[in-house]
């Protein structure tokens, strides 16, 4: 079993029947379709080749600014040098 399938029912197992967790590999733009309502917590890992790209796109995005709504947390694994976008959302 891989690393992050096994963190995941971790999660899982301390989020008992209160809530769900789910890993999606894929776009960002692929991933927000799949869930229907907003989420509570967003963990955001972009492929470091096309990290600073992805990452501001991710947060200038007013879509999943709408989809994921204003208390939603984010935590978003960037490189060092990344520069927050002035006009993120």
């Amino acid at each position: 079993m891989s690393d992050y399938k096994k963190n995941l029912q971790k999660v899982e197992h301390s989020l008992g029947k209160t809530g769900n967790a789910e890993i999606f590999s894929c776009g960002f733009t692929q991933a927000y379709h799949k869930i229907a309502e907003s989420p509570d917590l967003l963990l955001a890992d972009p492929p470091y080749a096309e990290h600073c790209k992805l990452a501001t796109e991710f947060l200038e995005n007013q879509e999943i600014a709408q989809w994921a709504g204003t208390d939603c947390i984010l935590a978003l694994e960037h490189t060092a040098d990344f520069a927050m976008p002035q006009n993120s959302v």
